[in-house]
């Protein structure tokens, strides 16, 4: 039986009961109508503001809920936005590492012999594209699909914009995967001391949790001061620098 409009009680605060909130009650079951009067209260009333007379996109009104816990969402998010704004690092508790993984320098024997296993695995590799993040860094929020592959809708193969002999590919990441059967495998450059991006790291609870995820860069300084690193996410002594180069800077020419 569809809910009536006496299956529930309203508070003073149901502003939208009249319209057009109420006049879609009777496509809701009574633990929906419950909902709607949850979030009511709790401050989100916009959510029902643009909702269509019955008959009207009814479909998409039932599919509005879901699951997952609205109250809940709502609830985490604010912690989280509150936690955000006090400072408190989520990460508390896990003192930061290096993962275990490969560190490849571009043309060395181990990234050719990578590159050519890696080959051998890409005709049974799936590519997924992702969203992810607001895209402060590029300008753009939506999905990075400009990862060259496949260079028109034709389905040509993108050549390397610096060798038209050569296929662009970095088949390198697909080879260490398949050697140490890793589930899950990062792609990353290095990251430099105060770069305004996250950095995969392993993170050890003191109770023996452990986990590899990437933490951003908000949190990654804090949680190496936390960690026994006072410095936080400071560069190196220059002397290192001046070491490996000695002092040489390559040079350029930037015509007029």
């Amino acid at each position: 039986m569809p809910a009536t409009m006496t299956s529930a009680r309203f508070s003073g605060r149901d502003s939208l009961q009249p319209q057009p909130r109420r006049r879609n009650l009777y496509l809701l079951s009574p633990d929906q109508i419950a909902l709607t009067k949850m979030l009511l209260e709790m401050g989100q009333s916009h959510l029902f503001q643009h909702w269509s007379g019955p008959g009207v996109e009814d479909n998409q009104k039932k599919a509005f809920f879901h699951s997952g816990g609205f109250a809940s969402d709502v609830k985490t998010a604010r912690e989280l936005l509150a936690d955000s704004k006090a400072g408190k690092n989520p990460y508390d508790g896990f003192p930061p590492s290096v993962p275990i993984g490969e560190i490849l320098s571009f043309g060395d024997d181990n990234f050719i012999k990578f590159e050519e296993a890696g080959i051998k695995e890409a005709q049974i590799a799936a590519f997924v594209l992702v969203a992810g993040g607001l895209g402060a860094g590029l300008g753009y929020n939506g999905i990075k699909e400009n990862v060259a592959c496949l260079d028109d809708n034709d389905a040509k193969l993108a050549l390397d914009p610096h060798n038209k002999y050569k296929i662009e590919a970095i088949p390198e990441p697909l080879r260490v995967s398949a050697t140490k059967q890793y589930h899950v495998n990062s792609l990353a450059t290095q990251q430099k001391a105060k770069e305004v991006i996250g950095g995969i790291t392993r993170l050890i609870h003191s109770d023996g949790r452990s986990t590899v995820i990437n933490v951003e860069h908000n949190h990654l300084d804090p949680l190496l001061r936390a960690s026994g690193h006072p410095d936080g996410d400071e560069l190196g002594p220059y002397i290192e620098e001046l070491t490996k180069t000695g002092g040489a800077i390559k040079e350029f020419v930037n015509p007029k």
